[in-house]
């Protein structure tokens, strides 16, 4: 029983070291969307070698993005997939094998290609997205046929109003693809800007960093896309009238019956917080682009906490962790105080929905100092675990070299 005990210690170490520390992160604000313009910075033909480091540069900025895959990418680096789902960004398809004869030789195939990596995207993330990107965009490959159907299916086909240029041949240098992700910055309205992290990409990862500061200090925020977003589409290019079209029947099999699929199994969603675990029943939380959308009250209660209304100010306060933290319904404005009223204030994305505030998961529990650790689904449940601030903090402060030590320690006293 002893040795038990000790290996088991040990092992809690070593999954600490290995999957507790690189998720710290302290809270940040999500904008209320206002008449402020939003730029959204999305990445097409991944995940590949710079996808990670990508990742890491959106990570240490606090910005999210939209990435449109490759089935082929996906099959060969499903925890990258992963990684995008649980960093709190959007996925979407791009096809299989990015093959223009294949792809814009009839909708049957192309249509098979989205299917495909469907299904590889659902067997690492757990869910099928609705956003589509054509390979090369939609201007001059795709016919009113070709959106027609794909609508009908529910998907959303996004193209995008701002090119950085990073494809246009092998080594386009950094500050070239900066220059061109930039270039519409001072113009009105939100920006789509296509970027690419499949293939060699190393300048685009040296621009990246670049290109964030300026739209930030133009005043623009960060946003993902979603399948409610519908501009953004380039105009049909009147195409060849070789191309065959799908005939009724086939449309019948396989295009009507599609968009109530794309949901097919929705599962309960288990809270894991701390030594907390809690379930929300499937029509208590909402997906949104990945993203987890849950009633505040429902959510805070179902842990442990508190929530009450004041009808007066529209005011939502929540007792939860320790902290107090207040949202204003009308406009997005909250404040997280500590027991010792340390206050931090921002704002969050949230939605009222039949009298109910909607706040994103991640966002408020990383407003009650209680970060998301891992995001992962079986075939049961969708699960999403996250660490109480006082041992991330603690982990956070204490010294390699001791933790190392007490490992091997415990290995070396479980063996006596």
């Amino acid at each position: 029983m002893k040795m038990k005990m000790k290996l088991t210690v040990c092992m809690l170490v070593i999954f600490l070291l290995t999957a507790v520390l690189p998720f710290a992160a302290s809270a940040r604000s999500v904008q209320l969307k206002q008449n402020t313009p939003t730029v959204y910075l999305t990445f097409d033909d991944g995940p590949g070698k710079y996808t990670g480091k990508v990742l890491d540069i959106l990570k240490s900025n606090q910005v999210r993005a939209t990435f449109f895959v490759l089935g082929q990418q996906a099959e060969r680096s499903p925890e990258l997939i992963r990684r995008i789902v649980a960093e709190g960004h959007a996925l979407g398809n791009h096809t299989y094998n990015h093959s223009y004869k294949e792809l814009y030789g009839d909708f049957k195939t192309f249509w098979k290609q989205v299917k495909q990596t469907e299904d590889i995207i659902y067997e690492a993330a757990g869910y099928r997205p609705q956003l589509v990107r054509a390979p090369g965009g939609t201007y001059g490959h795709f016919d009113n046929a070709y959106f027609d159907l794909l609508q009908q299916a529910g998907y959303n086909v996004v193209d995008w109003n701002v090119d950085s240029g990073d494809s246009k041949h092998t080594g386009v240098p950094a500050a070239q693809i900066e220059a061109g992700a930039v270039q519409a910055i001072a113009h009105p309205g939100d920006k789509i800007v296509l970027l690419h992290d499949g293939g060699a990409r190393g300048e685009t990862v040296k621009a990246l960093p670049g290109i964030i500061k300026k739209y930030r200090a133009a005043g623009y925020s960060f946003g993902i896309l979603g399948p409610d977003q519908t501009n953004w589409k380039s105009p049909v290019k009147k195409m060849a009238s070789s191309r065959p079209t799908p005939d009724a029947n086939w449309i019948a099999k396989h295009i009507l019956p599609n968009k109530s699929a794309l949901f097919p199994d929705r599962k309960p969603l288990v809270l894991e917080i701390g030594n907390t675990e809690s379930i929300l029943a499937v029509g208590e939380y909402e997906l949104d682009r990945g993203e987890i959308i849950v009633p505040l009250r429902t959510a805070v209660e179902r842990l442990g906490g508190k929530v009450t209304w004041d009808s007066d100010t529209r005011t939502a306060s929540a007792v939860w962790n320790g902290r107090t933290m207040r949202v204003y319904a009308d406009t997005g404005k909250m404040t997280s105080c500590s027991n010792a009223n340390q206050c931090v204030s921002g704002s969050l994305n949230i939605a009222l929905r039949a009298g109910t505030i909607q706040v994103p998961l991640r966002d408020l529990l990383e407003w009650a100092r209680q970060p998301v650790n891992q995001l992962y689904f079986t075939h049961a449940e969708y699960r999403v675990t996250a660490v109480q601030e006082a041992l991330q903090e603690a982990l956070q402060e204490a010294l390699l070299p001791s933790l190392t030590s007490r490992i091997v320690v415990a290995y070396n006293e479980s063996n006596n």
